[in-house]
């Protein structure tokens, strides 16, 4: 007959639930937040009418598409969709976002004050593609100094249309943050 060790036992059987209890509460932590990213979108669905802005116009899909509007539709909705949750992101020269990227830093104008006192930086934008594929409402979310954000901001205006992203109503605007990086060369 075996011989069994009460305190190994007892030690596998607390390892056995404490695994358990880590397991079940991970996937409470996951559920939760999984939750709280629906709402997230869900509230900025339903955004307050205080927060809209009046001056904004809706553009006749039309125009965007052409009479023959036989692709999608424009969505009835003209909230912007941030870019990580579009559907179909919009393409910028029908490439990746790092060709936005390169393009950015080909057009992009350093300052001379700012070269001239090696003011370097990141500059931190958001702004909208439109459902024409122009960029709208550029602002600065992390800047360096007025002259380096303006210099982002000129660039990022210059923009040639982009191919509109779309979501499963149509054509959206869809919101993009960007980084417009200074640095000196050495």
């Amino acid at each position: 007959m075996k011989k069994i060790n009460l305190k190994t036992t007892t030690f596998l059987k607390s390892k056995k639930t404490l695994f358990l209890q880590l397991g079940i509460m991970l996937s409470l932590v996951l559920f939760i937040s999984s939750c709280n990213n629906l709402k997230k979108k869900t509230d900025a669905n339903n955004t307050d009418s205080s927060l809209v802005d009046e001056n904004a116009t809706v553009q006749d899909s039309s125009a965007v598409m052409g009479n023959d509007s036989t692709d999608m539709e424009m969505s009835e909705e003209v909230t912007p969709v941030d870019f990580s949750t579009v559907l179909t992101k919009p393409l910028f020269q029908n490439g990746s976002a790092n060709l936005f990227t390169k393009w950015v830093s080909e057009n992009l104008t350093y300052p001379e004050n700012a070269k001239k006192n090696k003011i370097e930086g990141r500059v931190v934008l958001q702004f909208t593609i439109g459902v024409d594929g122009t960029i709208s409402d550029i602002k600065v979310l992390k800047g360096i100094n007025d002259e380096l954000n303006e210099a982002a901001i000129a660039v990022v205006k210059s923009s040639p249309k982009w191919t509109p992203g779309k979501d499963k109503d149509g054509i959206v605007p869809v919101i993009y943050n960007f980084p417009v990086i200074f640095q000196l060369k050495k």
